[in-house]
């Protein structure tokens, strides 16, 4: 009939965009804890959540792990036993810097602990005592993390330190950051679902080597 025009359905849309669609209605109303970039991060980024802690991981590079070179050293010259647990540490450790703060207006309680955990493509935990690079060394005046991240953060202060960790045995690793619990202590990344994780790469093959 004059003025009147055939209405035709659409066509359903392709099946991979029909789950698009529903993992987005998923996540629809669920607030990221992060203001901007917070997963795949490199070197010197840093990752911002609402609640007011950032954290800056730089300087990721892999080093000589000075702990076995010092106890195959002691070996060589009759000081050192063979049963040292250093010498069954590896050769290279991944070494990086960390810096947190707190832009919020409560203390952040880390108990001792950086609320970080390095991951290899298994998922499986990197070692942070399997031995140290030189710049840790103790005599070198070095504080370790648990002494830096004792007290509470109070608003305002920033922290830093420096870290190892073993090198992965797959090709490619990941540190994975989440916001402390109020209490502090060792925070349980697994137990963190993802929207709620900040990641950083540490790929053996990208990182420098000193």
């Amino acid at each position: 009939m004059g003025g009147e025009t055939a209405q035709q359905s659409s066509p359903p849309p392709p099946p991979e965009e029909s789950e698009k669609e529903g993992a987005a209605e998923k996540t629809k109303g669920k607030a990221s804890p992060f203001v901007g970039e917070h997963t795949d991060l490199g070197d010197g980024d840093t990752a911002t959540w609402n609640a007011g802690m950032t954290i800056t991981i730089s300087d990721i590079r892999i080093e000589a792990n000075e702990s076995r070179r010092q106890a195959e050293e002691n070996l060589a010259k009759g000081r050192g036993g063979e049963k040292s647990p250093a010498l069954k540490g590896p050769a290279e450790l991944i070494a990086f810097r960390w810096t947190v703060a707190n832009q919020g207006e409560a203390p952040l309680n880390f108990g001792g602990q950086l609320p970080c955990t390095a991951l290899d493509a298994n998922g499986v935990e990197l070692q942070h005592t399997p031995g140290l690079i030189a710049e840790q060394i103790p005599n070198v005046g070095t504080k370790r993390t648990d002494e830096i991240l004792r007290q509470p953060l109070e608003p305002g202060q920033t922290r830093s330190g420096l870290t190892s960790v073993e090198l992965p045995t797959t090709e490619t690793a990941q540190l994975v950051c989440v916001h402390p619990p109020q209490q502090g202590g060792r925070v349980n990344v697994g137990a963190i679902p993802e929207q709620g994780r900040a990641t950083w790469n540490l790929d053996p093959a990208t990182l420098p080597r000193r």
